[in-house]
Order: structure tokens, then C-alpha cells, then sequence
């Protein structure tokens, strides 16, 4: 709901302070929080697009596009 509400795009920054927050609140340690949060961020913000290109090039290649 933060990131829903926050004036940044895709609510970044926000998002984690806040997961990171919960994280911590529900008693993992605060290094162990950041860096899961971090991991996720990149597996579902950052990685997709990279691999999206990869198919779009081969897709392009097969003139399926």
C-alpha cells in the first residue's frame, strides 16, 4: 500500500523501507532483511526486462514478431 500511495515511480525506496520494516518486525535480523529484499527487488524489477530482450530478439529472429 506504501508504494501505492508514495509520489516515487514504482514506490522504490518506499517499498523496501517498508518491507524491510516488516521484515525486521517480525524478528529476522536487519542485514538478513535488507538483502532479502534486495533479492527480490532484482528478481522482479530488474531481471525480467533483461531476459524480455533476449526473447524479443529471437522472437524478431523468427519473424514471429
Amino acid at each position: 500500500m506504501l508504494g501505492g500511495i508514495s509520489p516515487v515511480p514504482g514506490g522504490m525506496g518506499v517499498v523496501e523501507a517498508g518491507m524491510i520494516l516488516g521484515l525486521t518486525a517480525a524478528g529476522i535480523g536487519e542485514s538478513d532483511a535488507v538483502a532479502a529484499v534486495f533479492v527480490q527487488r532484482l528478481f522482479t524489477a530488474y531481471l525480467p526486462p533483461i531476459w524480455g530482450w533476449f526473447v524479443l530478439v529471437w522472437m524478431r529472429k523468427k519473424e514471429y514478431l
